[in-house]
């Protein structure tokens, strides 16, 4: 739960950065001062070894958290990458690899119950 909450609050900086720009770019104000640097976007590294934490935590519902994992890395690289410019050059996104899939697919196999087990 530990790993996956400093994923969250890292994806919330980086969101948070991104309004203070657009609030900054909407406003009509010409300041001239430049903007505080970027906060770090999580890597490909940090989400595997997010999901491999969780896959083998032990916890009860592992599997889904790992997918949860997987959906909010899709959708920060769709924010970053989508037609409206959200990432405003800053971010990037990460695509998944084999070591992010095989990280759900353990936390899958690991799982408690044999319902969840059929998953992997």
């Amino acid at each position: 739960q530990e790993a996956t909450s400093i994923l969250m609050r890292m994806l919330d900086r980086c969101q948070s950065y991104l309004d203070m720009l657009e609030e900054e770019a909407a406003s009509s104000s010409s300041s001239t001062a430049l903007p505080p640097p970027p906060p770090f976007e999580p890597t490909i590294i940090t989400y595997n070894s997010v999901a491999h934490a969780i896959a083998k935590s032990g916890a009860r519902d592992a599997g889904h958290l790992a997918e949860e994992v997987f959906a909010r890395m899709d959708r920060w690289r769709d924010a970053c990458c989508s037609d409206e410019g959200r990432g405003m050059g800053q971010y990037s996104g990460v695509l998944p690899n084999a070591r992010t899939l095989a990280c759900v697919i353990d936390a899958w196999a690991s799982a408690k119950t044999t319902q969840q087990q059929s998953f992997a």
